[in-house]
């Protein structure tokens, strides 16, 4: 058998510590909500010097081998998808591949994410990012310019805005940092050649 991995959005449901009467090992299994499903799906982590608590709301790195799933990786997700995740954990999925990363599916819709476009972008060269505020006005509205530039020297632009018109509820105190991801993103995008909006460009 293959590992299969997949990378997915979600949030801790419960930890259980376990130990191996034989051996002494410790070990934790973890429950996760994933997807639209309500019902906690259970994985082993050794993952003992990356901590994890219940109501976390991360991205997992799970691989399956013969023995079964295990989470190998765990990287903090952006304020706004924790939103994502958080308010819409029945309807959001991720694409169960390598890939996972990159693309998610949101009511249907396909959206791709900053993790992902870094990482597109580093494979193809990706030497700087270079963000410069544009506007900031009376922490209502925030304009942020990108430049990014790749190894051969070409430059990719990217402008990106904020209003608490066009932001949820739970970011309207970070438009500025908002603003910022959603240049970055644009910018990433054009580098990459990803016509595809990125799940922070969302309003709301």
């Amino acid at each position: 058998m293959n590992d299969e991995i997949r990378i997915v959005e979600a949030e801790v449901k419960s930890i259980r510590e376990v130990t191996k009467p034989e051996t002494g090992v410790k070990y934790r299994i973890v429950y996760l909500l994933i997807g639209d499903s309500e019902k906690a799906e259970s994985f082993i982590t050794f993952l003992h010097d990356e901590e994890i608590n219940e109501g976390d709301i991360k991205q997992f790195e799970i691989t399956t081998d013969a023995k079964g799933p295990k989470i190998t990786a765990i990287s903090e997700l952006n304020e706004d998808m924790k939103a994502i995740v958080k308010g819409n954990q029945k309807e959001i999925k991720t694409v169960g591949n390598k890939k996972a990363e990159l693309y998610i599916q949101l009511n249907g819709k396909t959206y791709v994410t900053q993790t992902g476009l870094l990482n597109e972008a580093t494979k193809k060269g990706l030497k700087s990012i270079i963000t410069e505020l544009i506007e900031f006005k009376d922490k209502e509205i925030a304009v942020v310019k990108s430049t990014i530039t790749m190894k051969d020297n070409s430059v990719f632009t990217g402008y990106g805005d904020a209003t608490k018109e066009n932001t949820n509820s739970m970011m309207v105190k970070a438009l500025l940092r908002l603003a910022e991801t959603r240049a970055t993103n644009r910018a990433l995008r054009l580098a990459t050649n990803i016509g595809v909006t990125s799940i922070e460009e969302l309003e709301n």
